[in-house]
This record gives structure tokens, C-alpha cells and sequence, in this order.
């Protein structure tokens, strides 16, 4: 089944331009689709960590990463939607719990996946290191003007 609102997101895309488009068409998509049904939607980690947390990692420009927020935002309001965000203190033990509960296929893949991304690139950072000491992963530091711009909007 593919994802509510990421679709199946196949085949290239030519700018970082072209993806976020193609994200807010998705975006539109499911917010027409919710409005149309009567079922109660849940959709699990796409505000957050399919978008913004992939923008991070390719150290996009942080007026592009908030305009995107700002736009998925005014596309779902007139959802009324409830936005459930556990806040974790503590990001570098999170990742470790996770990566314990998940094992090390998974942490093996999560750390190749990211590994040499632009972020960490330009931190001199390992992504695994950078992603405990940062939060990109867990929505540690990096991540807080994004989390505080959605948190203003969800009030």
C-alpha cells in the first residue's frame, strides 16, 4: 500500500525544487482525500521525519525547510488536524534505545543511508556521531527552529 501522503514517490526528480513540489502535491492530495472520508487519519512520522528531517541531512537552506513546513501547514488546516509530537529530552539515548531495539541490520542500514550527507559533511561529522550529538535523527537541536515554527502553528 503506498503512503498516504508520499505516494510511491518513484522515479527522479531534477532539483530539490521538483521533490517538494511533488511532496505538496501529495500533501494536497491526502488533505482532499481526508476531507472527502469520515474515517479518523493517522499518519505516522511524514511531517517531520520523511521531509524535514531529509532536508537537514542535505543541509538545505533553513527558509526553504520552514516555507515547506509553512506550506504542508496551510494545506492540511483546514483538517482541523491534532499533531501528537513526543518531545525526547534526550536524543542521543533515544537513537541508542532505538537502535538497540532495532538492530544492527537497521542501524547498519540507517548509518550507510546517511552516511556522507552534506550535514555531516560540513560538520566534519560521522552521521551516526552527528546524528547523537545533534539530534538530526531524534529531533535534538538541529531540528528546533522547525519543531518551534510547527509548534506556532499548531497552537
Amino acid at each position: 500500500m503506498p503512503h498516504p501522503v508520499l505516494g510511491t514517490m518513484s522515479g527522479p526528480y531534477t532539483s530539490w525544487k521538483d521533490l517538494l513540489t511533488r511532496r505538496l502535491s501529495g500533501w494536497a492530495s491526502f488533505a482532499a482525500a481526508v476531507r472527502a472520508s469520515e474515517a479518523v487519519t493517522v499518519v505516522d512520522s511524514t511531517f517531520l521525519q520523511s521531509s524535514v528531517a531529509s532536508m537537514l541531512r542535505r543541509n538545505l537552506q533553513p527558509d526553504t525547510i520552514l516555507t515547506y513546513i509553512e506550506r504542508v501547514a496551510d494545506l492540511v488546516q483546514p483538517l482541523d488536524p491534532a499533531l501528537v509530537y513526543f518531545f525526547e529530552s534526550y536524543a542521543d539515548t533515544a537513537f541508542r534505545r532505538i537502535c538497540e531495539r532495532r538492530g544492527m541490520a537497521w542501524t547498519l542500514h540507517h548509518i550507510s543511508a546517511s552516511d556522507g550527507m552534506a550535514w555531516a559533511t560540513a560538520r566534519g561529522l560521522s552521521v551516526l556521531t552527528g546524528s547523537l550529538r545533534t539530534g538530526v535523527s531524534t529531533g535534538g537541536s538541529a531540528t528546533q527552529p522547525y519543531r518551534a515554527r510547527a509548534s506556532e502553528r499548531s497552537q
